[in-house]
C-alpha cells in the first residue's frame, strides 16, 4: 500500500512576523522569537534531507511484502467473511483458499455439482448451474424426456412414422416408402415386380402403393390372368361375311369363303368373273352373294348342271374361227368372239383387258394382258393366296429400311418409319430431340437438364437433394458439416444455399468472426469507477478500488462508515469520493489510506512512499516536529 506525506507551508511565516506583535501578551521573548524566526528554517533543511534519504531507500523497497492485517482490520478477501471469533478469514461457500485469497471452485469439473445425468453442469462464480440436454426438459437437477412425436416439434417426413427415444427420437419410413425417414420416396413397385403380377397384368405405380389390372383381353386378378375367348363371348366385331378366330388376348376376323378382304371388310368374290366357277362351256355363270350359279346357255338343255346343245355347233358344222364361239341358235348358231377378243363374225383380233380396264384385277394387282384373256399379279408389299392378294406386313417380316431410332408401321401395301420418343425427323432420318432445350423435360425447377440419345437426365442443383424429378433444399446448418460459418457465428438456411452472421460480441464476415474488444472501441456499459476487461464474445465490469458494486453499478464505500480506514484514533475520518482523509483533532490534518499526508506550519512538502521501515522512521520524525512546534 503506497501512502503520501503531505507538508503545508502556513500562509505567513514566523519570520515574517515582527517580535513587537507577539509582545509578553503571546508569552514570547526574544530569544524564543529567534528560535522560531531561524530554527525553523534549519529543521526543514533537516527534514528534507532525510525525506530525499528515504524516497531512494523507497525504490528499492517497493517489493517488501506488506504485512499481514488480522481480520478486524477489512484485509479479507472479497469472497471472503471473518471466523467468529474475527481472528481468521474464511472463504464463502463455492470459494476456496486462506481466506485472504479466495478462488472460485468448479464444481463441474471436481464433479461436486447435484445436476441430473441428462443435464450439462455450467460453472459460475461461486456457484454452478444445471441445463437439462436438448430433448429433455426440468430445472436441471431433474430432468424428463420431451415426447418430440406429441409435440409435433419433429422434421419426421409426412410419410414417416416417428418413434419417441430418451432425449430424441426416430423418423422411418411407412410401408411403400424408402428413405432415412425425414425424406421418404415412393417405391415403383411396378418397375421391381416385388408381387410377381402376371405377364398379361399392367401394373400401375402410386404413391405409396400400386394397382395392377389383367391387360385387354384377359381376365383375372392381376396374378392370373386368362384369355378371354371372345368368339364365343360374341364379344367380337366381325361382319356377317367374316369368321372369327380367337387369339391370345385377342381375336382375329377371316372372310368367309366367297369374299376376300383384310379381315375389317370382307367383298364378294364374283367367281364368275375371275374363272373361279365348275360352269360348262354350255352355261352361264351367275354370281350370288358369296357363291354363283350355272345356267344353261340359250340353244342348250340340261338341269344346269348338264346342258345340252342342239345346234350345229356340237356337229361342228359351222365356221367360226379358234378365236370365236359357235353358238348355236335355234335352228342356227353365231360365231361370236371369244372372251379376250372382238371382231366381227369374220375376224376376232385379241382384247387388251388392262388398258381398256375390262379386267377384274384389285387395286393390289397389276393386270397383265394375255392372248385372249389377262393375268392379275399381285402388286409390291402384297402376297398372293389362293383367290386375293394380302398385305405383306414388312415390319413382322422384317422386309423394312428402318433405322434403329425409328418404329416400323404396317401400312396396306407397305410400311412407315416413325421416330421413337426423344427423337425427330428432318425428313430423311432421325436425330435425337433435345427435350432440354424444348422444354418438353421434367426436371424439377430445381434441377439441371442434361440432353441424352434419345432421353435427357435430371440432375438436382448444388443445395438441393433428391432424383432431379423432385429436388428438396438441404439445409447446410442443420447438422453443421455442410457449411463454413465460423464457430462464433450463427447459420441461417435459404433454399439451395445459406448466410453467416457474426453472434453478438464479434464481427467479421459470418464465416471469419473476431472478437469484438468492448472496452478498446467504447462499446461497453462499465460504470465510470469501473475497470472495463474484455473476455471472448463479451467483456466484465469490476468497480475500481474503493468502490463497491457490479461493476455497471459502483457506489463509493464509506471506509469512515465501515470501520475500515486507518485513521489514528486521535484524527477524524473524513470520507471522500473512492478514499478518505484523516483530520487531526488539533486542528492539522492527516490523511492516512492510499495517500497519507501531514500539514505542520512553515513546512510544505508532498511525496508519495511506502509505509516501510523507513517511512515510518519519517512519520515519527515529522510527528515530533510538530509537537516541538
Amino acid at each position: 500500500m503506497t501512502h503520501q506525506l503531505k507538508v503545508s507551508k502556513p500562509e505567513q511565516s514566523f519570520r515574517d512576523i515582527p517580535y513587537e506583535e507577539l509582545g509578553p501578551q503571546k508569552g514570547a521573548s526574544k530569544k524564543n522569537y529567534l528560535s522560531m524566526a531561524y530554527g525553523v528554517p534549519v529543521a526543514i533543511f533537516l527534514l528534507v534531507i532525510v525525506i530525499c534519504l528515504l524516497i531512494k531507500s523507497s525504490g528499492d523497497e517497493q517489493n517488501v511484502t506488506r504485512p499481514i492485517l488480522s481480520c478486524r482490520q477489512g484485509n479479507c478477501d472479497s469472497n471472503a467473511a471473518c471466523s467468529e471469533d474475527k481472528q481468521n478469514c474464511v472463504c464463502n461457500k463455492g470459494f476456496q483458499g486462506d481466506g485472504l485469497s479466495c478462488a472460485d471452485i468448479d464444481e463441474c469439473i471436481n464433479e461436486t455439482h447435484n445436476c441430473s445425468e441428462h443435464a450439462i453442469c455450467t460453472n459460475l462464480f461461486g456457484s454452478h448451474n444445471c441445463s437439462c440436454l436438448t430433448g429433455l426438459h426440468g430445472d436441471g437437477w431433474s430432468c424428463k424426456d420431451v415426447d418430440e412425436c406429441k409435440t409435433s416439434s419433429t422434421n419426421c417426413s409426412d410419410r414417416a412414422f416417428c418413434n419417441n427415444t430418451v432425449g430424441s427420437y426416430n423418423c422411418l419410413c411407412l410401408e411403400g416408402f424408402q428413405g432415412d425417414g425425414m425424406s421418404c420416396q415412393d417405391i415403383d413397385e411396378c418397375i421391381d415386380n416385388i408381387h410377381n403380377w402376371s405377364a398379361h397384368a399392367y401394373c400401375s405405380n402410386t404413391v405409396g402403393s400400386h394397382d395392377c389390372i389383367c391387360l385387354s383381353g384377359f381376365r383375372g386378378d392381376a396374378r392370373s390372368c386368362i384369355d378371354v375367348d371372345e368368339c364365343n363371348t360374341n364379344m367380337y366385331n366381325c361382319s356377317d361375311h367374316e369368321l372369327c378366330i380367337n387369339t391370345v388376348g385377342s381375336y382375329i376376323c377371316i372372310c368367309r369363303p366367297g369374299f376376300r378382304g383384310d379381315g375389317r371388310s370382307c367383298l364378294d368374290v364374283d367367281e364368275c368373273n375371275r374363272n373361279m366357277h365348275n360352269c360348262s362351256n354350255n352355261e352361264f355363270c351367275i354370281n350370288t352373294v358369296g357363291s354363283y350359279n350355272c345356267i344353261c346357255r340359250p340353244g342348250f338343255h340340261g338341269d344346269g348342271r348338264s346342258c345340252l346343245d342342239v345346234d350345229e355347233c356340237i356337229t361342228n358344222m359351222h365356221n367360226c374361227s379358234d378365236h370365236e364361239f359357235c353358238v348355236n341358235t335355234v335352228g342356227s348358231y353365231n360365231c361370236i368372239c371369244r372372251p379376250g377378243f372382238r371382231g366381227d363374225e369374220r375376224s376376232c383380233i385379241d382384247v387388251d383387258e388392262c388398258i381398256t380396264n375390262m379386267h377384274n384385277c384389285s387395286d393390289h394387282e397389276f393386270c397383265v394382258n394375255t392372248v385372249g384373256s389377262y393375268n392379275c399379279i399381285c402388286r409390291p408389299g402384297f402376297r398372293r393366296d389362293e383367290r386375293s392378294c394380302l398385305d405383306v406386313d414388312e415390319c413382322i417380316t422384317n422386309m423394312h429400311n428402318c433405322s434403329d431410332h425409328e418404329f416400323c408401321i404396317n401400312t396396306v401395301g407397305s410400311y412407315n418409319c416413325i421416330c421413337h420418343p426423344g427423337f425427330e425427323t428432318n425428313g430423311h432420318a432421325c436425330n435425337d430431340a433435345n427435350e432440354c432445350n424444348y422444354g418438353t423435360h421434367k426436371c424439377d425447377k430445381n434441377a439441371v437438364c442434361t440432353n441424352t440419345i434419345g432421353s435427357y437426365k435430371c440432375y438436382c442443383n448444388s443445395g438441393f437433394s433428391g432424383d432431379g424429378l423432385v429436388c428438396h433444399d438441404v439445409d447446410e446448418c442443420r447438422n453443421g458439416l455442410f457449411h463454413f460459418c465460423d464457430f462464433h457465428a450463427t447459420c441461417k438456411n435459404s433454399a439451395g444455399t445459406y448466410t453467416c452472421s457474426c453472434k453478438d460480441g464479434f464481427h467479421g464476415n459470418g464465416r471469419k468472426c473476431s472478437d469484438t474488444n468492448e472496452c478498446k472501441d467504447a462499446g461497453h456499459l462499465c460504470n465510470d469507477h469501473a475497470y472495463c476487461r474484455n473476455t471472448v464474445g463479451s467483456y466484465s465490469c469490476v468497480c475500481k478500488t474503493g468502490y463497491e458494486g457490479n461493476g455497471w453499478d459502483c457506489e463509493d464505500i464509506d471506509e469512515c462508515l465501515h470501520g475500515t480506514s486507518t485513521c489514528s484514533s486521535n484524527a477524524n475520518c473524513i470520507n471522500t469520493q473512492g478514499s478518505y482523509r484523516c483530520q487531526g483533532t488539533d486542528g492539522h490534518h492527516i490523511t492516512w489510506n492510499h495517500d497519507v499526508s501531514f500539514s505542520f506550519p512553515g513546512l510544505s512538502a508532498e511525496r508519495p512512499v511506502s509505509l516501510n521501515g523507513g517511512s515510518r522512521f519519517v512519520v515519527i520524525i515529522v510527528t515530533m516536529l510538530q509537537l516541538l512546534w
